[in-house]
């Protein structure tokens, strides 16, 4: 029996304890916010339940985001209301360095609730973002930036920054069919898991449809998703449809720590002469993905995970501390392990993290680390790959990397937020010449793994070595107070990347060339989306 199969037994037994375990506990959302975030504490004290870690950390347009149905005032303070007014979101910053120019977000948002029972969120932004010339190549070319939304028209730079106008639609509406459950849809990003980066659905991916589950039991909790996703081909306009099903149940252990298990299943819309396939086994709750996919007897790409997070204070002080991890397979044999032949079909992800926090949210620090094997993520066709929109649904680097990412906040004099992000990023990429240029090397989660060269030998970093580190710093002071309005910053931002790409093996140069770039940056902003990307 593989270890998958052993996973997805003990999956099935502790996610049936769900079922019977109902009781008065309250549906919760949450927000995107990273660990530093004020907010984020605040979010925190919520959406936990007998301190075990919701398992969705949903990325909402909204500065503050909002709980709904909790009793309480929310992340922000705001009153649940019918119709929360018509809020303007925006950003504009200036751009002096790479690619300078000036990148504007404009956008409408709305949000309210009915008794507690019906709440719902409408946001429409309109990005205008000048980028380097390879983003904005492949943004003309695919539709689609970088998990922002859909491409609706570009300026190539003559006389003027290359420039791309972007525009993200993100809703969801819920209802409480009780107290402990509660049904969701919409069309946005998720992000699974209490760090920075997740390799189940991370906070980056581009805005899906989708239908979710929620059951809040008190010391367990459990979701179960459906998204809908789109692969664009060459000619703009023609999308492949995909599906994914995934499902992930939490369990509070005690001490601090809460333990999650996942699984998620994709696969075409259109297969073997069968079109708008939606697979009615995928839909049942609580039923491992795995064994049904065997039964099945299919092809569709399966996934199965488990998370561990620690969480609490110091005796002598009430400082947050959080400890947490995530292990994710897309494919594992334990005998092809132990043969120690490096089998490109054991595939995995690792990832690690800790942060401490002060209570009041006013200096903090994460330090997190994670590491994919090659092939992880990809399949026999970029419709079944774990992708959605020309971006990976798991973390933006795709597969065979290693990542370090530590991130700084602090509060100056009541006045300033100083956010410190530096990231070391070690990868390896396909051959764009030479004898390996028509194999794949694993890095390129929307290529077929059949493009590989071999079974064995399978290596991390293998191909040509890409290093790169991102430095940033961000000093910010919020200036929404004096007009009422919550969430409003005024900032300057410097931010380096610098690239290098090494072929000790002579076996020629990356597909990709390096990318280096120095920016200083100001403005105002409301909206911090996808603010760890600097283009």
């Amino acid at each position: 029996m593989t270890f998958t199969r052993v996973a997805h037994v003990l999956f099935s037994i502790i996610s049936l304890l769900v079922v019977p375990n109902f009781s008065a506990q309250t549906v919760l959302s949450s927000t995107w916010f990273t660990p530093l975030d004020k907010e984020a504490l605040r979010g925190r004290e919520i959406a936990d339940s007998l301190e075990a870690m919701m398992p969705c950390l949903l990325p909402l347009p909204d500065w503050a985001g909002d709980v709904h149905g909790s009793g309480k005032r929310g992340v922000a303070g705001q009153v649940s209301e019918k119709f929360g007014g018509l809020n303007i979101d925006g950003e504009t910053r200036f751009i002096q360095g790479d690619d300078a120019g000036t990148a504007t977000i404009i956008g409408l948002r709305v949000y309210g609730d009915f008794d507690e029972i019906f709440h719902y969120e409408i946001s429409r932004e309109r990005w205008k973002t000048p980028v380097p010339q390879h983003l904005y190549d492949s943004a003309i070319k695919w539709g689609q930036f970088d998990g922002v939304g859909r491409v609706s028209g570009g300026n190539p730079g003559s006389g003027s920054a290359r420039a791309l106008q972007i525009d993200r639609f993100v809703f969801r509406t819920s209802i409480k069919l009780s107290e402990s459950i509660e049904l969701s849809l919409g069309n946005g990003p998720h992000h699974w898991g209490p760090g920075i980066r997740s390799l189940y659905f991370d906070r980056s991916m581009s805005p899906a449809p989708y239908a979710r589950l929620y059951i809040d039991t008190g010391p367990i909790h459990y979701a179960h998703i459906l998204l809908r996703t789109t692969h664009p081909m060459e000619v703009l306009d023609s999308n492949e449809i995909g599906w994914v099903a995934a499902h992930m149940v939490d369990v509070s252990l005690g001490a601090g720590f809460s333990g999650s298990l996942f699984g998620a299943v994709k696969w075409r819309s259109n297969d073997n002469g069968v079109s708008n396939r939606i697979e009615a086994s995928y839909l049942i709750p609580v039923v491992a993905f795995r064994p049904t996919e065997y039964a099945l007897g299919s092809a569709d790409n399966a996934l199965i995970g488990a998370q561990l997070i620690w969480r609490g204070s110091g005796r002598r002080s009430r400082n947050l501390k959080t400890l947490y991890g995530q292990l994710m397979f897309d494919e594992l044999l334990t005998n092809k392990l132990v043969e120690g032949t490096s089998w490109w079909g054991n595939k995995w992800g690792i990832l690690a993290g800790a942060s401490l926090n002060s209570p009041s949210g006013k200096w903090g620090g994460v330090l997190e680390g994670s590491a994919v094997r090659p092939f992880t993520y990809s399949h026999a066709t970029e419709i079944q790959a774990w992708t959605h929109a020309r971006k990976p649904l798991g973390p933006p680097l795709g597969s065979n990397f290693v990542d370090i990412v530590l991130r700084l906040k602090w509060v100056v004099q009541e006045e300033y937020i100083v956010r410190f992000s530096m990231e070391r990023v070690f990868r390896g990429l396909d051959y764009a010449s030479g004898p390996l240029s028509g194999f794949s090397t694993g890095s390129d989660v929307f290529r077929s793994y059949l493009d590989r060269e071999n079974d064995y030998g399978s290596t991390f970093l293998q191909g040509v070595e890409s290093e790169f580190q991102r430095l940033s710093i961000d000093i910010a002071r919020p200036t929404g107070g004096a007009f009422g309005i919550s969430g409003i910053e005024v900032f300057v931002r410097g931010s380096i990347r610098v690239e290098s790409h090494f072929s000790a093996d002579g076996g020629g140069v990356a597909i990709i060339d390096p990318f280096n770039s120095y920016r200083i940056q100001g403005g105002i902003r409301t909206s911090r989306v996808l603010e760890g990307r600097d283009w």
